[in-house]
Order: C-alpha cells, then structure tokens, then sequence
C-alpha cells in the first residue's frame, strides 16, 4: 500500500491532465478488425512504435466492456476489410460480444467491404451494415475439401505408413488413402450439418430473416451487395465517402470518431489510476496456449506456430505462485501434436488447477492434444463451432525405398541392433517393427484415455465411445460431456470470478500470460520474417512425416470452411 501512494505521488503530473480533462469529446469508436484476427493484438518488438496498433479479440472484449461504462459514446462502428481469415468460434465470439454491447444500449455499426460467410455470421449481430455499391458478397456456409495425395505419392515411389488408434483419426488418410472413408465422411457430414445449422440460426436472428430464406440465399452463395441488401442481409449501400454521414445519420448526434486504440489507451490509464488510488485489486491470469504442441527445440525453428510445456512454465508458475491472482483463464487454440509435450502441459495445467481454479476457454480448434492438457481444468467452456475432441493416437512414418530404388540409390545398412534403424526412411516397418509401434501408440491411447477421464469425471469407457478420434463442434462436445458449456470471452471471465470466490461485479484485473519467445536482435527490431510466415503451415506435415513418437494431433486448418 505504501509503494502505490509513493507511485501516485512521483506520477501525479501525468494523472492531473487526465482528470481535469474529464471525457473525450467523441461519441463512436471506430475499430478496425484485423484479419487474421489475433488473441492478443500488438505490434513485434521495436515494430509496435513504426506499425499501426493492431486489436486482438481479447481487445476488443475490454473495448466493448469500456464503451458500455462511457455515457459518451453513442456507437461502434466496426470496420472489415477484406475476406475474415479466421475461424467460425472466432466470428461467434466477435457475434457475443457485439451482442452484449448492444444489450447495454450501445449502438454497433458495421461497415464492410466484403461479406463471406463467417465475417457475415458476426456482422449479422450489429445494429446495421453498409457496404460499397457493388461489392462482393460470398455467404454459402460451410464446406469441406479434403485433397489425397496417396497416388501421387505411390507414383513416386512413397509410402506412408500409420499406426492409428481411433476409426475416426483421419488425420493421415490424404497421405494413404485414395478417397474418404465410411467413418471420416460420417464425421466431416455431421460437422459441417451442426455448423451449418448453427451458421444459419444466428444469421437469421441478427437479420431478422426466415431460416429458409437464409438457407436458400446459401444456396445462391454468390452476389453482390446491391442483391444482399435486396435480400436483407445489408441495410446501406455507401462509397466510403458517404459513412461519416451514415454515422451522424444513426446515432443522432455529430460523428465524432475517436480511434479504438487511443480510446482503449485512455481507458487503460483512467483504470490503472483507479487500481492504484484502490491499493491494487483481485487478478485473473488468462493463459494463451496457440499453435502446435512441440518441444522447445522444435518450437525455436517458429516460435509462433508451436506450443510448448517449457515456453508456458513461467506463465504457470506465476499464476500459481503470485498471491493476488485468484484464478486462471487457459485459453486454448490448438490441434495438438507431440502426444510426449501434451502430456507435460497436462501435468501443469494439473498442478495449477490443484491451487487455484482453471477454466478452459476454447477458441477455433481444441482438438487432440489441444483436449489432452484441457482436461484437468475444473470448468471446459466452447463455442457453438469450435473443433474438439479428436480423443485418438496417430504415429507413422515414411517410407521411401520404392522411390531411392527406382532412382538408383542403395542403402548401406549397419545396425548395433535390429530396432536401431526402427524409423530408418530407407525401408518399410518389419513385423516386429510395426507390432513395436503399435504398441507403444497404444499404450499412449490408454493414457489419453485416462487423463480425461480423471479430469471430467467419467470412465474410460465412456470416454473411448466418444474418443476414437472423433471430432466434434462445440455445441456436440457439451451433450457429450466433453464440455461444461456453451461460452466465449465473457462467460469465461463470469465463471473464472464465480470459482474464485468474487462477485460478479468486483473489480479484478486480468493478466495475459503469453508462451515465452526465442528472442534476438532481427526479430526484437523487425518481428516476425517472411521465411516464418511462408513455412509455418507447413509444420503439421512435416510433423507428421518425420516425428518418430505417437502424435495427438488433428489438423483443421484447411480442412473445412
């Protein structure tokens, strides 16, 4: 208490101007949505002071909150630029919180200059959207597209061989197989039905439209704006010059425009004033688990595309350790991937929820191993379409002595022992081999099995029915008891509160714990480089070509759309 009085006293001609300033003059925010849309938005290293500030979803969530307390401002005008490269969970929590802010009298406006199906299925919930005369309009719902490379490969002299626990872990079957089969066609059918159906239903709530006639518009999938607003998915149609006036035009009062990072910095101050006149407050750690789970060794290699144990152990221990945070919010983005690394993320997402309580927030996909280190948190919240599940084992290798053999290459083999060349690429699995590995992925299925039965309470028989690889939306994953409940940012916040003891309105802090990054002197002064951002799409293939342990892993990300 001492340290916060000395702190405003040696500050106190920095909070004077803010005070007597008193409200901005403005009555919208204006935000632009960034695509694709981050967790958390800012600028790499030294590249935030040369680059516009860029807001991340848990930005938007505070500027939301901060705009419904402002009696000053009328409106959000949200601004989308572009295709909304992101998932259908991402677009459904932008569609929450547009609807919490608007419960609350706050007035969201959207303009856009492109409308696909998923940045539609979170503009629907706004009060009104204006597009450009003739602008694209491409809304058909969902659809999957799964490409198999088996006889090409073949062609070459390829193989791939897979062990797989699971009728549904289709994960490898592009690389095997020639055509869907009976179970992974049953899974990518009932996936696509829910989202559909889930896409259709809040699309004609936010427009007011008839399910059937959003379904037939589906069906059209392709116009232009001047159509859309016939068919009442947009209500203006404006040149950009003409949105400053449309502004004016539906708040009532003068379009005052105020940045969303300048309003949010301001807001920041004015709380951290309140904070420290308060002597501090309650926190809540908010944990960010994205990208491929991997070793450190291999998440050096891309440091943004890989999850790894170590990476988040600070973050962990911090939230266990540090007095004044009362809960934990993991939120969890994430295929899976080393089935080794989720297990170690597991134990300390174990010991943190053994402390103090952990709720498991679940963005796109939360899938395999992305479920694996989920398990132990007390509460597991999920969109309506967020991926999970995929409760299922897939380990392999390549196989490339039809190929070296046709191009004339022999292979010199020295082994001290028969196993010692088990994951050699220069030949195929032997019988003793093969029967190793699929032990070994067994035996790793086992424990997946057990690790979320311990952690949801059930019996490793009910989780084996609902595992198998299978993966599931959000909305199925709560009747099966893979979730507690239907929830994005709010309602996580809501029950990490609840199950740590404050009351719904009693000010708590939030605290973003973000993996640690391998840092040097390029990537402090430029960010991230082209050659990371071009090969990290490729990290779950070569995971899965040349990784010699069982993988938890499921990979959505071009898969369904």
């Amino acid at each position: 208490m001492v340290f916060h009085w000395l702190w405003l006293a040696a500050t106190l001609p920095l909070w004077l101007p803010l005070l007597l300033l008193g409200p901005g003059r403005y009555s919208i925010v204006r935000v632009e949505i960034a695509t694709p849309l981050p967790e958390l938005g800012r600028a790499a290293g030294l590249a935030r002071f040369f680059k516009k500030p860029r807001l991340g979803l848990w930005e938007i969530y505070e500027l939301l909150r901060a705009c419904r307390r402002d009696r000053g401002v009328r409106a959000v005008h949200l601004v989308f630029a572009g295709a909304f490269d992101a998932g259908t969970a991402t677009a459904q929590t932008l569609a929450r919180l547009i609807d919490s802010a608007r419960a609350t009298g706050v007035k969201v406006l959207v303009s856009a200059d492109f409308l696909d199906s998923r940045l539609l299925l979170a503009a629907a919930r706004a009060d009104r959207i204006a597009m450009p005369p003739a602008a694209p309009v491409f809304v058909p719902g969902h659809s999957a597209e799964v490409p198999f490379v088996a006889d090409l490969l073949d062609s070459l002299g390829v193989r791939v061989e897979t062990v797989r626990i699971g009728e549904y872990k289709t994960a490898a079957d592009s690389l095997v197989q020639s055509d869907l089969s009976s179970a992974h066609r049953e899974m990518l059918q009932s996936l696509l039905a829910d989202l559909q159906e889930q896409y259709v239903a809040s699309v004609a709530e936010g427009r007011r439209l008839d399910p059937a006639k959003v379904r037939e518009l589906a069906g059209r999938a392709y116009f232009d704006s001047d159509e859309a607003k016939e068919a009442g998915l947009v209500d203006r149609i404006l040149y950009p010059d003409q949105v400053d006036d449309w502004l004016k035009e539906e708040t009532g009062a003068p379009a005052r425009t105020v940045d969303a990072a300048r309003f949010l910095a301001r807001h920041r101050r004015l709380a951290a004033l309140r904070r420290h006149l308060a002597g501090g407050r309650p926190r809540i750690a908010v944990l960010l688990a994205e990208g491929m789970v991997l070793s450190e060794k291999s998440r050096r290699v891309s440091p943004r595309a890989v999850l790894s144990a170590e990476s988040l152990s600070g973050a962990f221990k911090a939230a266990r350790k540090i007095p004044s945070i009362r809960g934990a919010i993991l939120r969890v983005n994430s295929p899976g991937g080393s089935g080794a690394e989720s297990e170690l993320l597991w134990r300390e997402v174990s010991r943190l929820a053994e402390e103090k309580p952990v709720v498991v927030s679940m963005g796109d996909v939360a899938a395999s191993g992305g479920y694996y280190f989920a398990a132990p948190a007390r509460r597991i919240l999920a969109l309506p379409g967020t991926l999970t599940g995929s409760i299922g084992v897939l380990s392999g290798k390549l196989d490339l002595s039809r190929a070296l053999a046709r191009f004339g290459v022999r292979v010199a083999r020295l082994a001290a022992s028969p196993g010692a060349s088990l994951f050699s690429p220069s030949r195929p699995f032997d019988r003793e081999g093969f029967a190793t590995v699929d032990r070994q992925t067994r035996r790793f299925y086992s424990l997946f099995l057990s690790r979320v039965a311990e952690g949801r309470g059930l019996t490793v028989e009910e989780v084996d029915a609902l595992g198998q690889g299978r993966v599931w939306t959000g909305k199925q994953a709560q009747a099966a008891r893979l979730a507690d409940a239907v929830g994005g940012l709010e309602e996580a916040v809501a029950v990490a509160r609840e199950l740590a003891g404050l009351g719904p309105e009693e000010p708590v802090d939030l605290v973003f714990c973000q993996p640690a990054q391998p840092m040097n002197l390029r990537r402090l002064l430029l960010g991230r480089s082209a050659a990371e951002t071009l090969l990290e799409p490729l990290a779950p293939a070569a995971l899965a070509l040349l990784s010699p342990e069982p993988l938890a892993w499921w990979p959505e990300a071009g898969t369904i759309r």
